[in-house]
């Protein structure tokens, strides 16, 4: 099975940044007063930092927001586009757990090695785990 590895956190971003600059705006908005409206520029500048800084992320992010995972019976598999980054085997992993990444819920895959991974804490994700994990999700 495939999944967006970075998905909630992606989507919170692209949908966080442009809320808190909309609430900006609002309150700007309400501070001008009459038909003149004196606060144009700051506006225009709003909207050009949220620009800039969704397109920042994108440009840094870029790896990050597209890699995808693998689950299936050889192991979990971290991929960028047709590109395999990372291969853990089921053998390879030592525990689950339910954690937290960037106030996202996820699963913390704490391998053999003591290396970890995270994986968004979703039904789907959490499904195809039990599917092929033998062990208990801590």
């Amino acid at each position: 099975m495939k999944f967006n590895k970075n998905l909630y956190y992606s989507l919170t971003f692209f949908i966080g940044i442009p809320c808190f600059f909309l609430f900006v705006e609002i309150l700007f908005l309400i501070a001008s007063t009459g038909g003149d409206y004196p606060l144009a520029e700051a506006l225009v500048c709003i909207n050009l930092s949220m620009l800039a800084m969704l397109l920042l992320y994108l440009v840094l992010g870029f790896k990050f927001i597209f890699q995808y995972v693998i689950i299936d019976e050889r192991g979990i598999s971290v991929c960028f586009f047709k590109k395999t980054l990372q291969r853990f085997r089921w053998t390879d992993i030592a525990s689950i757990q339910k954690s937290s990444f960037a106030n996202i819920k996820s699963y913390e895959i704490v391998l053999q090695n003591e290396n970890f991974i995270y994986l968004e804490r979703r039904k789907a994700i959490k499904k195809a785990i039990e599917t092929y994990y033998d062990r208990e999700i801590l």
